[in-house]
């Protein structure tokens, strides 16, 4: 089974990969009551091959606030994964970001 990176290269999917980033955002900064492994298992059971990154990560957003029924602290890990997903794919530097914001036009449809 194969993900396809965030730079559009192919790579065999790292389950444990899967398990350290939800282990290390469940810990960060402060660490809250839940199991990254019971996590990491249900989405490696919905994965499919050729996801990208960006769609195993909010995959397990969605899985994570999905388990908050059951114990409120996934949201919070909800939450995380969804900001680290977000930081990962805009602009490191901020002004570049507002930069490529305000260049952004979209045609109108009237």
């Amino acid at each position: 089974m194969f993900v396809i990176k965030r730079d559009g290269t192919k790579a065999p999917v790292r389950y444990d990969t899967i398990t350290d980033r939800n282990i290390d955002l469940a810990h960060y900064p402060t660490k809250i009551n839940v199991d990254p492994a019971r996590l990491s298992q249900l989405v490696i059971q919905s994965l499919k091959n050729g996801m990208t990154t960006e769609q195993i990560d909010l995959l397990s957003a969605e899985t994570a606030y999905f388990m908050s029924t059951y114990e409120p602290d996934y949201d919070t890990l909800a939450m995380r994964i969804v900001v680290s997903n977000l930081h990962k794919t805009t602009k490191s530097v901020w002004s570049d970001t507002i930069s490529a914001l305000y260049s952004c036009t979209h045609k109108s449809s009237g």
